[in-house]
């Protein structure tokens, strides 16, 4: 289970990214912390990169094939640009405290 201390550095989204299922060796939807559907092992991934495939970790039978979850985004997250602001940039999502 991922773990933080700061509440006030994550926020909850609805977004359906975080309800797709991805097939070992799928691309990364989303730059973040991928888990394990099947055995609960975690890791961290990059947008546009291959996740681990089957080879990565073994399961035993009840937990079927290995499968990926995004269950935490980094800053890029879906909802966290505003749609309206043309191209990344990094220094404009900055927040200020």
């Amino acid at each position: 289970m991922a773990i933080y201390k700061f509440e006030r550095h994550l926020k909850c989204s609805s977004d359906s990214v975080y309800d797709t299922v991805l097939p070992a060796g799928s691309i990364a939807a989303r730059s973040g912390i991928y888990r394990c559907d099947g055995c609960g092992f975690e890791l961290t991934a990059l947008e546009g990169q291959p996740l681990p495939g089957l080879d990565h970790h073994k399961h035993i039978a009840s937990q079927k094939l290995i499968r990926w979850r995004l269950i935490v985004a980094d800053s890029g997250a879906p909802g966290a640009i505003d749609p309206g602001a043309g191209a990344f940039n990094p220094v404009s999502r900055a927040r200020r405290y």
